[in-house]
């Protein structure tokens, strides 16, 4: 009796676990899509801030960080403090060292690409090209973030079945 019980619960256990671990792979693909919409909106964000209140670009990150970015926030307080500091580093290796060291996990590597070379919108003194760049920027996030979508409204629901299927096939193997 006591058998039984212990073998019921360990079912369940492998059950729930199996559904948890396609319930991880999901978030994982929703939080890829929720750092693209928020590098759409730091783009936009940045705009507005460096062009048309002619923040400079340390104080705009900064700003950035502090409105509400969650997922990217950290990114853009470590490259405002490591700008600060300088130690004789460019813009362009102090961009990519936070963007690697803090997305590098979470995004597929053409979007992680994507994100490493869009320091060149935001090193330009030309106000006119730095509009365009920025502009340009925000559309290449755009389109990556409704990649993004797609990919998560079709994995999403696969993964929980796959989770869900995998345990019942270990149950079945252990049995």
């Amino acid at each position: 009796m006591i058998r039984m019980g212990l073998r019921m619960l360990g079912i369940l256990v492998i059950f729930l676990a199996a559904c948890l671990f396609g319930s991880a792979m999901e978030f994982q693909v929703k939080k890829r899509w929720m750092i693209l919409r928020e590098l759409r909106e730091l783009f936009r964000f940045l705009q507005k801030e460096m062009i048309y209140h002619r923040s400079p670009l340390e104080e705009a990150l900064l700003l950035a960080a502090k409105s509400g970015m969650q997922e990217t926030g950290e990114m853009l307080r470590r490259i405002a403090e490591e700008m600060k500091k300088r130690n004789g580093r460019t813009f362009q290796e102090i961009w990519g060292q936070a963007v690697t060291c803090c997305l590098g996990n979470i995004l597929e590597p053409t979007a992680l690409d994507a994100v490493k070379d869009a320091y060149t919108a935001l090193c330009n003194t030309d106000v006119v090209l730095q509009k365009v760049l920025l502009e340009k920027q925000e559309n290449l996030f755009e389109g990556l973030c409704r990649d993004a979508e797609c990919g998560y409204r079709e994995k999403s629901g696969l993964y929980r079945k796959l989770g869900a299927v995998g345990g019942i096939f270990l149950i079945l193997v252990l049995l």
